[in-house]
Parts: C-alpha cells; structure tokens; sequence
C-alpha cells in the first residue's frame, strides 16, 4: 500500500446527521426558502458551511458560513436562480443533499386593453411559447399559443361573453433544463 492510499484510509469520512429541511420544495424564480437542519453533536457555536451545487455543475461550492443554535439547530435562507442541491457540515458530520427547483416567473397581465405575457429565469426565453389558457367545467383548455421575445409580449385575444378565467403556462419542454413547468396567476376578465 503507498503512503498516499495509507493516509487516504486513515482518513475518517464525514459521518451522517439528520436531514436537511425546506419549508417548501419548490420555489418560483426570484422567491427564497428556509433551509434548516440539527447536527447530531448538538453544540452550540459551531461553524456550518452551507453548500450548493446548481443544475448543470458537477460539484459543491460554498455559499454561507453559519453558526449552530442551541442543539446544534441552524437555519439560512436562500435564493436558488435554477435547480439547486444543497449540503450542509459542521465538525465532521454533513447532511444528505436536498434539492430545491425552480419555477420561472410567469405573469399575464392586462395594459391598454391587450394582454402582456413575461416570463422571467435566468435562463432567455426569446423563441419559445406559453400557452394562454382558460378555465373551463373540465379544467384548463389552451386557446392561443403565444411566442416570447425579450421584451414581455403584448398579445390581443377574443373571448366569449360572460367571465374568463385566464392564465399563461409554460410547459417543461419550454421552460429549459433546470427548471419546473411556470403559470400564472388566474386573470378575471369580463366581456
């Protein structure tokens, strides 16, 4: 055996604690969520290093330097742009990883009596669609398929008589690796 697979074997691996927490799974782009966690030494004032690896990177980096609570409780809040892992250590323990995903922001909106679809990630989304929808007895049905460019699209639309329930999706497949299907938010329009 050589010295360095001597020494590789004498290395002690980080031992497991408790999982990492999220107060929610999912997130929409520009949104945060709490991460939170006990390590089992229990201590107070012990560094934690907080670490993340977004959609697409091979390895972890570190993203917070933070300090154990009573029962060596922690808790950071962060704001993943893409599908994010995250890990946490302290002393020699580390967390298995949780995954937060992300949604991009999806707005429809009404301005001067046309509609305006925005989509927003850090990814660009010039080329590809939503699907403008509406609410019916059977769920939502697309009416109109509605390309992006770089500025937030401005469209016109006809619509029946009577109450609309409107909204803008975007599907996986457009919204990009990394990234959860979008919509937004119900729109009310009356005719």
């Amino acid at each position: 055996m050589t010295r360095l697979a001597l020494a590789l074997a004498l290395v002690p691996a980080a031992a497991a604690t408790g999982p990492l927490h999220a107060n929610r799974p999912d997130i929409v782009f520009g949104g945060g969520v709490v991460l939170s966690g006990k390590f089992d030494h229990g201590l107070p004032d012990q560094s934690v290093v907080l670490l993340a690896k977004q959609h697409g990177e091979t390895s972890y980096s570190s993203v917070a330097l933070l300090a154990t609570k009573t029962g060596g409780r922690w808790s950071s809040r962060v704001m993943p742009t893409i599908e994010t892992s995250y890990e946490a250590t302290s002393l020699a323990e580390h967390t298995p990883a949780l995954a937060i995903n992300v949604r991009p922001r999806v707005t429809l909106a009404r301005s001067r009596g046309r509609f305006v679809a925005r989509v927003l990630s850090a990814a660009s989304y010039e080329g590809h669609f939503v699907l403008l929808q509406r609410r019916g007895a059977h769920g939502w049905k697309t009416i109109r398929r509605i390309k992006l460019s770089q500025r937030p699209r401005k469209f016109d639309v006809k619509l029946a008589h009577g109450l609309s329930r409107l909204r803008v999706f975007l599907p996986r497949a457009q919204a990009g690796a990394g990234y959860l299907p979008g919509f937004s938010k119900t729109v009310l329009v009356r005719r």
